[in-house]
């Protein structure tokens, strides 16, 4: 979806192209991943949409529509996730992504949860490293070693957007529905012009 909150670009370091581009690579991923996974809103046939977008809009607002895209995908995941038990007052972010301000607070209010900023900047890595740890006894369970390993470094709680936030997520969880049929016909035809 297009942004509606121009407010700040993207601490993207002044190199908008390249950075676009990187975003756009990492939806592309992100949706071979999802298609790969079989998730509730995405299939092997769906397409990426830039949805309101208007001659008023800007590079920079269809580059925070990547990230929140990509923040709404991470939305339904989180809500899987409370849907079997799991507790979601806090979510905990590391890597890249956990540096920018922005990030942290598109985050925050998409999810309507505390974002908590740990030490840890490489997630998966660390992660392996810690049952590494827990495997050759270092540590007795993973809960001890991210105990004593990760600590939390901040928080970003909700702001002024995320109720406009929770409005955009309706209506990003009702497209895919609705353009599922298209995202079908684009696919045929599509795959009709590859046997030419």
């Amino acid at each position: 979806m297009v942004s509606r909150f121009p407010n700040r670009m993207l601490e993207l370091s002044g190199h908008l192209f390249w950075d676009v581009w990187h975003l756009l690579n990492e939806v592309k991923n992100g949706l071979r991943a999802c298609a790969a996974e079989e998730p509730t809103s995405v299939g092997v046939d769906t397409w990426g949409v830039f949805f309101g977008l208007s001659l008023r809009h800007t590079k920079a607002h269809m580059a925070r529509a990547v990230l929140e895209g990509v923040t709404f995908s991470l939305r339904e995941c989180l809500d899987l996730l409370c849907g079997l038990g799991q507790s979601c007052a806090r979510v905990r972010m590391s890597g890249g992504g956990s540096r920018s301000a922005l990030r942290r607070q598109m985050m925050a209010d998409v999810f309507g949860t505390e974002v908590v900023e740990v030490n840890v900047t490489q997630g998966a890595a660390y992660g392996a490293a810690l049952l590494a740890g827990v495997g050759t006894g270092v540590y007795p369970n993973a809960e001890q070693a991210c105990e004593r390993t990760v600590q939390e470094t901040g928080t970003t709680a909700p702001g002024p957007n995320a109720g406009a936030y929770t409005e955009a997520y309706e209506r990003y969880r009702a497209l895919y529905p609705a353009l599922a049929p298209e995202f079908k016909r684009a696919s045929r035809s599509r795959d009709e012009q590859e046997l030419l």
